[in-house]
């Protein structure tokens, strides 16, 4: 109040539904007198800044709403959608890695099988020239790509009887005197080709055999 002295508020009643007795009741706030001595002097600070907090009358109870505090409340659907994301992308990406595998293996093959033709050439080429250096270099190519060894005396381990004998008297013409003289190519490339036919017959007749147990 602006000015001091006795000052009269009127009753206020109002309706309201309530919802426990399915009944419509009224809410009443009496006739009210109240005393004023004067203005009030404000204080210095200034509270203008302040906004009211908004005040909800329900009843004969008042309730003073509070501000909403915003909290971060996990979400177990989003949490479930980016563990599926996460297990879908690692498969793809395990997926992409073994399918990879098998083409470096191929490649791998591939370049195996054309050091192989390119040996078995120039063991030919040499077996005929009669040239006991680029033949013992060709067998080396091919008992890389074939047996991974390196010597002719580990290559000739993995030989039949024949190639093994020719080879092993290729590596001892190599150390001696007068190596063209002594060595003759035809008989080397000779036994070469008869241990590379036999080897591919039995590869064949081990493929054509009858399993042990039939399905």
């Amino acid at each position: 109040p602006s000015k001091a002295g006795e000052y009269t508020l009127p009753a206020i009643e109002i309706p309201w539904f309530n919802t426990q007795t399915k009944k419509m009741e009224v809410a009443k706030v009496t006739e009210q007198t109240i005393e004023a001595i004067g203005p009030v002097v404000a204080e210095t600070n200034d509270f203008s800044h302040i906004k009211p907090e908004p005040i909800k009358e329900i009843g004969k109870r008042v309730i003073k709403t509070a501000k909403p505090i915003i909290k971060m409340v996990e979400n177990p659907f989003w949490m479930w959608l980016s563990l599926f994301f996460a297990i879908g992308w690692l498969l793809t990406i395990l997926f992409i890695l073994l399918k990879r595998k098998p083409k470096q293996v191929e490649e791998i093959d591939n370049s195996a099988q054309i050091n192989l033709k390119q040996a078995v050439k120039a063991l030919r080429k040499a077996c005929s020239e009669n040239h006991a250096i680029a033949a013992k270099n060709a067998l080396l190519v091919w008992g890389k790509a074939s047996y991974g060894c390196d010597t002719l005396s580990a290559i000739a381990t993995h030989c039949e009887a024949r190639l093994r004998d020719e080879i092993l008297h290729l590596n001892q013409c190599l150390y001696a005197d007068k190596t063209e003289e002594s060595w003759d190519g035809k008989k080397l490339f000779q036994a070469f080709s008869e241990n590379k036919a036999r080897k591919t017959v039995s590869k064949k007749k081990e493929s054509e055999l009858e399993p042990l147990y039939r399905v």
